[in-house]
């Protein structure tokens, strides 16, 4: 635990083989995982717990709505470096939110598959987006000749 505190306090300089490790070996959320999808469950029900239903300053109580597309800029730009490898104020592609991708040559569903073992039902919102590449579309037949 004292290597990870001191590598994410530099930002990983003079840690890279920690920051690759992270990056490289970790499990992910996303990769219908169940050891990552666990924790990801363990997280939204704590914080589900804290928050929903509390009462607000204008009388009424927080309910929780997964929508990070609102906040995930202004939040990549002050976070510091994560566990999971990024540096300090990297927000992503195009100012989207870092993301867990799937290993190479692993089905994209698996991310669905993840965000299925949250209870969906008790948010009052919740987004998931997925960009898709056109070579990702093209069917493949034997051989990885293209089917379409």
């Amino acid at each position: 635990m004292e290597l990870m505190l001191r590598g994410l306090e530099a930002d990983f300089a003079g840690h890279e083989r920690l920051r690759q490790l992270l990056l490289n070996k970790t499990p992910r959320y996303g990769n219908d995982d169940d050891a990552a999808d666990d924790l990801m469950v363990r997280v939204f029900e704590a914080y589900f717990g804290a928050v929903d239903g509390r009462p607000n300053t204008r009388g009424g109580t927080y309910h929780i709505n997964l929508l990070p597309t609102t906040v995930h800029v202004y939040f990549g730009s002050v976070i510091g470096a994560t566990p999971d490898g990024p540096p300090r104020r990297s927000t992503g592609e195009r100012g989207r939110p870092r993301r867990c991708r799937a290993p190479t040559g692993k089905d994209p569903r698996l991310s669905c598959a993840s965000v299925a073992k949250m209870d969906q039902v008790r948010t009052g919102g919740t987004l998931l987006n997925q960009k898709f590449t056109p070579p990702l579309g093209r069917r493949r037949g034997p051989g990885g000749a293209s089917s379409n």
